[in-house]
């Protein structure tokens, strides 16, 4: 029995009655494009979760010192304490959830470059090679936005320690009455 599996071969039963796909002539340009909106797609979501995961962190960070600071009647300090230990670990995370999603994004991006130089049979490629060009020449410029980001959330990260500390050992409540 043989039938065409997605375009690129035929699948076929051997004397065991296991298939194998076995190779069938595809166009390489047609599957490096296909390849290529795909993973340009990827890099899009990519973009949206950073920015969707780093307005969760934030939010969530400012929202609970708020809720943390707006008591009147603390009745548990260690609960307190670990109140303000809890935007440490959120923050953290955050950035290491952060900091895989850019490193995934950056390895598509390589592999784009790839990509992009087969199907342009030239080394100038297309906006990821540019891309790379310019964070290579204009370091600063070309990668100011990363830079950016991660100012921000080292900032986050000293702001909530600095929170928990300050309160741990010289309290703005007096906890223990």
């Amino acid at each position: 029995m043989a039938g065409a599996v997605g375009g690129f071969g035929v699948r076929t039963r051997d004397r065991n009655q296991r298939y194998a796909i076995l190779p069938a002539p595809y166009d390489e340009k047609v599957f490096l494009l296909e390849e290529f909106k795909s993973l340009r797609s990827e890099i899009d979501i990519h973009i949206q979760a950073r920015a969707k995961l780093e307005n969760q962190v934030f939010i969530g960070v400012f929202a609970l010192y708020g809720w943390l600071f707006s008591l009147t009647n603390i009745s548990d300090p260690v609960l307190f304490r670990v109140g303000l230990g809890l935007p440490i670990i959120i923050s953290i995370t955050g950035f290491l959830r952060w900091s895989a999603i850019q490193l995934r994004t950056v390895e598509i991006g390589t592999y784009l470059k790839v990509i992009e130089i087969r199907m342009l049979r030239d080394k100038l490629g297309g906006w990821e090679n540019y891309l790379d060009r310019v964070r290579t020449s204009r370091p600063i410029r070309g990668q100011m936005e990363g830079w950016v980001e991660f100012i921000a959330w080292l900032l986050l990260f000293l702001l909530t320690i600095t929170v928990y500390l300050w309160n741990y050992h010289k309290s703005i409540f007096v906890l223990t009455e």
